[in-house]
């Protein structure tokens, strides 16, 4: 399944690469389908990158299990990219930071990196919300 956006997909070069998607998290499971479906649709898209997720609530996988999970699919460098609307913030700003510190104490042979900010606040994630909404007034 190729990449919605249209851009061109980021090669991944080896097994020893992963990704790990974090979102908020809910009690309520349907609210982590859209975090599963990016999950998918990366690694539909890079079958040799391990690709899990992870929530800071709700009683879905932690940081640490999907750590875990990657791991032991053969990941030794992981991405962790926060699936948030917003960059601002105390989960990218204070949460995301600690929780990834204490895996990097853990795990001091992953090397293990948070990117910066939040996916939603990427122009192209911005550019795809505002082209739904106005596709959702239309409809209506």
């Amino acid at each position: 399944m190729p990449l919605a956006y249209g851009g061109p997909p980021v090669r991944v070069v080896n097994v020893a690469q992963a990704i790990v998607l974090i979102g908020h998290g809910s009690p309520d499971p349907d609210w982590a389908a859209p975090v599963e479906e990016v999950a998918r649709t990366i690694q539909a898209n890079q079958p040799a990158c391990p690709v899990a997720t992870a929530y800071l609530s709700g009683g879905q996988a932690s940081l640490d299990q999907a750590l875990t999970q990657v791991m032991q699919r053969g990941a030794r460098e992981v991405t962790i990219l926060a699936c948030l609307l917003s960059a601002g913030g105390r989960h990218v700003k204070q949460d995301l930071p600690q929780l990834v510190a204490a895996a990097k104490h853990r795990w001091p042979d992953i090397a293990i990196t948070l990117q910066p900010g939040a996916l939603g606040s990427e122009p192209v994630v911005l550019a795809a919300l505002a082209s739904a909404a106005l596709a959702s007034v239309r409809a209506t």
